[in-house]
């Protein structure tokens, strides 16, 4: 005669089968921030510490393209390293009088704002008109982004994002009350990274 099956065993059995499988799921579950960014677009890449385009064609866009589309990261890791926030969020700074407020970039300091370093690529996103992405639920509108692209080891970390209108700064004179807020989101880009360094050395 066999012997009943303790209730306690069944309710533990069934406890580490939910936590397995719930794993699985936010392990097969991927993020990619690029991905957010809207379709039809060119990518102009700097090279480390240059401020001159990396040569392009055809053959190069689209080792690019799948570099952009395999930067993304699991839920599951990204639990694991305590990033809960996947969204688009805007850079804020306390001020003066201790108030939490968002970083303004002006007119005259985008173009020179964020630039590839020493050990960083930094991409150019180019739209032909203008489009929109969401950022803490409001609708920013913009035709060029910019972010710099570094080998984080296989770890996920924030990366700052500048979206701006090229039309507002490129103006003579520029609009000088033109401003932008750097965005920031958490990103996976030691693929992308590694995709560039190795396209860097190609030229």
């Amino acid at each position: 005669m066999k012997k009943p099956v303790k209730l306690s065993v069944i309710i533990v059995s069934g406890v580490i089968a939910a936590v397995a499988v719930a794993v699985l799921v936010l392990s097969l579950v991927n993020v990619n921030p690029i991905a957010r960014l809207p379709e039809n677009y060119t990518v102009d890449v700097y090279a480390p510490s240059s401020a001159e385009r990396m040569a392009s064609n055809d053959d190069t866009r689209a080792v690019i393209k799948d570099a952009i589309d395999d930067s993304s990261y699991s839920v599951m890791h990204a639990l694991l390293e305590y990033r809960y926030d996947y969204s688009y969020n805007y850079k804020t700074e306390k001020n003066e009088d201790g108030d939490t407020e968002r970083v303004k970039i002006y007119a005259k300091d985008i173009a020179s704002y964020m630039a590839s370093t020493a050990d960083s690529y930094m991409l150019e996103f180019c739209y032909a008109s203008p489009v929109t992405v969401k950022v803490d639920g409001e609708e920013l509108s913009f035709n060029r982004v910019r972010f710099l692209v570094s080998d984080m080891s296989g770890e996920i970390e924030k990366v700052e994002m500048l979206f701006y209108d090229s039309a507002r700064i490129s103006s003579d004179p520029a609009d000088e009350y033109y401003y932008v807020t750097p965005v920031q989101v958490w990103m996976a880009t030691s693929k992308l990274y590694s995709a560039l360094e190795t396209l860097g050395q190609s030229l």
